[in-house]
């Protein structure tokens, strides 16, 4: 057996062990009560850290996820509008 076959073992029983306990864990209604808050209180945090890169981003005059995502989806609708010209020009 390679080192790599043993690490990727030992990775599953690694995961299934987290999983039982994880399921475990779960079964109590406080538990189940203090994740909940838990992961609201990260995704609030995630969302300001977002907020502040693309503050900071922009400060430096350079472009947020947001805009590169909103960039994309114009270079799309741009292409297909392009391509609804050429396609009416060979028609002419």
């Amino acid at each position: 057996m390679t080192d790599r076959e043993k690490r990727k073992g030992i990775g599953a029983k690694v995961k299934q062990r987290g999983m039982e306990i994880g399921m475990k864990l779960m079964n109590d209604p406080k538990n189940q009560q203090r994740l909940l808050k838990a992961m609201d209180a990260l995704q609030k945090g995630k969302s300001q850290l977002e907020e502040l890169a693309e503050q900071v981003l922009h400060l430096y005059g350079l472009p947020s996820q947001k805009d590169i995502k909103a960039l994309s989806k114009r270079i799309g609708q741009l292409k297909k509008q392009a391509a609804e010209i050429r396609q009416r020009l060979q028609e002419d």
